[in-house]
């Protein structure tokens, strides 16, 4: 399952990219999200909605700023790099896993199904295991 086209990559970062390098870093992107224990394996194929905007928006920061620079300097050689939630190269931030995990679903969100066919044909109730001695 792709997350994004070759040729939508390119459009998104408006350059023209070497298909191997286009190549490499959609398979980084997927590895990094689709290989996340929260937000990988509740991706559905196709994608959800949004998704794609946030594995292209990892995508253009691999390309453009692979070592995650926030600041430089010229003559005197200053160059600072950015700390905390999402490091270099393809990584996702906090923010983006945070919105991912909006988008897909968190795996805590479950629920548990108490119908009649789970508990032997008895309905759940507040005096739980069901009287046995009274019929559903």
């Amino acid at each position: 399952m792709a997350l994004f086209e070759l040729e939508e990559l390119a459009a998104f970062v408006q350059r023209d990219l070497k298909r191997a390098t286009a190549q490499l870093v959609l398979d980084l992107v997927e590895d990094a999200i689709l290989g996340h224990p929260r937000i990988g394996p509740q991706i559905t194929n196709p994608p959800q909605r949004g998704v794609k905007g946030i594995a292209l928006e990892v995508a253009r920061r691999a390309l453009l700023n692979p070592a995650n620079v926030q600041a430089e300097s010229a003559n005197g050689t200053s160059v600072t790099y950015a700390t905390g939630g999402g490091g270099r190269g393809v990584e996702l931030t906090d923010r983006e896993v945070t919105k991912l995990r909006a988008i897909v679903g968190s795996p805590r969100n479950y629920s548990v199904d108490l119908t009649d066919a789970n508990l032997g044909g008895y309905v759940w109730s507040r005096d739980f295991p069901p009287d046995r001695r009274r019929s559903p």
